[in-house]
């Protein structure tokens, strides 16, 4: 089950648990693909944990409706890199910045999982945890609360939600963490040992 709240022993054994943020990100042979034209373009997000009255949380976003890609779901900060980025993390901190007003300064990066292949992305996850969280302005910021996550890749977070202060927003009652998202956040609960691994599903033979 994932804590309570985030201890500095358990921060200790979460980032042992990772991959060290100084490792160059190498993608696993059961992500390469060969669809399209165009090689995949590398892209990092932000799984940020933080206590929020001493218990256990994540920070995450809910795009807006009028976006092109994900538009309405909760989601973790992040994008593609730049070529002015000096690595993954960089891209992973730059874009929760632009996102979230998210201080670079204000975070320290635990390590980073395996990266994952997401429409034409070679996409990268760094878990943090944010030390401050400074007027986030351009979207919607939900905390969700961690000791009430269902061990799904399809996780339900409608009654997870809290609001930050001043947050006026309607969330609607089906807003679920999945996909991409989803998909990392229970590889990072598997990884720190929250839940089991996901069982696959077998081929039915004829």
């Amino acid at each position: 089950m994932p804590p309570r709240t985030f201890t500095p022993s358990i921060l200790t054994n979460i980032s042992r648990a990772l991959k060290p943020p100084s490792l160059p990100p190498i993608l696993p042979p059961h992500t390469h693909t060969t669809i399209g034209t165009r090689p995949p373009t590398d892209a990092a997000v932000l799984i940020p944990l933080m206590n929020i009255n001493s218990e256990a949380h994540i920070l995450m976003e809910v795009r807006a409706n009028g976006m092109r890609v994900h538009a309405g779901e909760a989601s973790f900060p992040g994008g593609k890199a730049d070529d002015t980025d000096r690595d993954l993390i960089h891209t992973a901190l730059r874009e929760a910045q632009e996102e979230l007003a998210l201080p670079p300064s204000s975070v320290e990066i635990l390590g980073m999982l395996d990266p994952e292949y997401s429409l034409g992305f070679h996409s990268l996850g760094a878990t943090a945890i944010p030390q401050s969280l400074s007027d986030p302005k351009r979207r919607a910021v939900h905390l969700f609360r961690l000791n009430r996550f269902r061990p799904y890749y399809k996780i339900r977070a409608d009654d997870l939600v809290i609001r930050l202060p001043g947050n006026k927003i309607n969330i609607p009652e089906d807003l679920e963490i999945w996909g991409l998202s989803g998909w990392l956040l229970n590889k990072l609960a598997e990884k720190v040992g929250w839940l089991d691994a996901p069982e696959i599903e077998k081929p039915h033979e004829d």
